[in-house]
């Protein structure tokens, strides 16, 4: 479930002691979680990464090239859960 080497901006920001603090871009997390875990829901995007659109942010990737699929889990309480798309 590797993505072919695609890298996103890392941004950088001036920390109070004046050295530049790197941030890992949103797209990163979400492939990295995607990457260990194998899917992600908006919830789990909003708790444990802190990405409250996660929907934007795969539309950001499919449109670079790194495919994710969506699959909705459950019938009443249905879930939406995004996975790579397997390369073969």
């Amino acid at each position: 479930m590797t993505t072919s080497g695609k890298k996103f901006p890392t941004k950088n920001f001036w920390g109070k002691n004046g050295k530049a603090i790197s941030v890992k871009s949103q797209q990163d997390k979400i492939l990295d979680y995607l990457n260990k875990y194998g899917s992600i829901s908006s919830s789990e995007a909003y708790h444990k990464l802190g990405i409250s659109q996660l929907p934007v942010r795969i539309a950001e990737m499919n449109k670079i090239g790194i495919k994710v699929n969506s699959q909705c889990h459950g019938k009443k309480d249905s879930t939406l859960r995004y996975y790579l798309e397997v390369e073969e």
